[in-house]
């Protein structure tokens, strides 16, 4: 499997302690991404420019020629670029860093059993996230089955965006869902995401036919795009519709920004939006539960 981080000890990704896996690749495109890097299921070179100090060993053993300094800083031809990794040995600032390795479930297990009893005392466990973890699919099976066999709690955070038929073989190895719902108009989700709001709501339904009580609905709340009460109002429907009786609504930020410099790429929304507070998302918490909903602030 191609993993791009395993964090430990998180507390806002499922109940209790967590240890979380990021798989790498994704279907959709957001652009308000925190995780650009997990895009491509392809190790990708990350470049620092603030800690940078334009020494030039980097350039001087990349065996492809695909770094060049320039004006105090590097230009990284990425389609020549191999990922070897010379680079990145010889940066004595830790300017450069690979994003992605490969790994075994195994290797994986063995991280993420070594804190087993926080997990027992706390009602935790593993979440695979990304990217979309289904993308990996196989893998993403073969983990939940192992952890499972390990008597882990297992929880999954997802778009949606999967194959169905894949997505149901999974469904009874996981025992929480953290499904991301962005937006409930199809075109809308289309053009900003890539995604495909029926099938995400197919899944969905999949998903609370098994477990409804087992799952939480996550909503980035994004300025321009679904920071609206008709949005917000339509999730809560379709939220409803499947006897899914907890939301959380995550207030947009701007994480992922150094990451898109970091590729290279330049950030979707030049003109930056405003960072939302969390006082700006109780209106819409008040709607939720008005309608017997459980709704919260963060994850």
């Amino acid at each position: 499997m191609r993993v791009f981080d395993i964090e430990r000890f998180a507390i806002h990704d499922g109940s209790g302690i967590r240890t979380v896996v990021f798989l790498q690749g994704c279907p959709l495109r957001c652009p308000w991404c925190a995780n650009p890097e997990s895009w491509h299921i392809e190790t990708r070179l990350m470049y620092i420019k603030s800690k940078c100090v334009a020494c030039g060993r980097c350039a001087s053993v990349c065996p492809v020629d695909a770094i060049k300094l320039s004006d105090n800083r590097l230009n990284i031809d990425r389609r020549a670029c191999t990922t070897c990794g010379a680079c990145v040995e010889v940066c004595p600032h830790n300017a450069l860093y690979l994003a992605g390795k490969v790994m075994t479930t195994s290797e994986i297990l063995r991280i993420v059993m070594r804190d087993h009893d926080y997990y027992r005392n706390s009602g935790g466990g593993i979440t695979l996230s990304g990217g979309e973890p289904f993308f990996q699919f196989q893998g993403a099976l073969a983990l939940l089955r192992e952890s499972k066999e390990a008597g882990l709690h297992t929880a999954v955070e997802t778009t949606g965006q999967v194959n169905p038929l894949q997505f149901c073989q999974a469904i009874p190895l996981v025992d929480q869902f953290l499904f991301d719902l962005k937006h409930c108009d199809p075109v809308i989700l289309k053009e900003f995401t890539g995604g495909d709001l029926s099938l995400i709501k197919q899944n969905l339904q999949a998903a609370a036919e098994q477990k409804a009580e087992m799952i939480i609905l996550r909503v980035p709340v994004v300025p321009g795009f679904n920071n609206n009460q008709d949005t917000i109002d339509g999730i809560y429907k379709i939220a409803l519709e499947n006897n899914i009786s907890t939301v959380h609504l995550l207030p947009y930020h701007t994480l992922g920004k150094s990451k898109f410099a970091q590729l290279g790429l330049e950030y979707p929304y030049k003109d930056e939006l405003p960072m939302l507070k969390n006082e700006e998302l109780v209106p819409f918490c008040e709607i939720g539960k008005a309608k017997g909903l459980a709704v919260r602030i963060g994850g």
